[in-house]
């Protein structure tokens, strides 16, 4: 959606465009995040990084609950590290070691 968005401003005139506007540094800074928003590699890095922060999200919801108990706590870090020791990607491994030792 955002994709299409920046796609369909660029291809306005001038004076109709509605992201890449203002002085010449605003058209500048608005000029790269258009760049960066057309960058795949950079939606690849925020898939990524959501992968292993939906996780903790998870379990810090589940922790913070009233009526979550001591048990509720061990079972949610358990479900954790074996979450992220089910995560074989090569480039995640030194990530995912530190969120499990951090962990125990």
């Amino acid at each position: 959606m955002l994709f299409a968005i920046v796609t369909a401003d660029e291809i306005q005139s001038v004076d109709r465009k509605k992201i890449i506007t203002g002085d010449a540094k605003a058209k500048v800074k608005a000029t790269k995040m258009m760049e960066l928003i057309k960058d795949t590699l950079f939606w690849y890095e925020i898939t990524w990084i959501k992968m292993h922060l939906e996780l903790l999200a998870f379990a810090a919801n589940a922790t913070q609950a009233t009526i979550c108990m001591v048990d509720t706590g061990l079972l949610t870090f358990g479900f954790l590290v074996m979450q992220y020791k089910a995560i074989s990607e090569p480039e995640d491994t030194e990530v995912v070691l530190a969120i499990i030792q951090s962990i125990e």
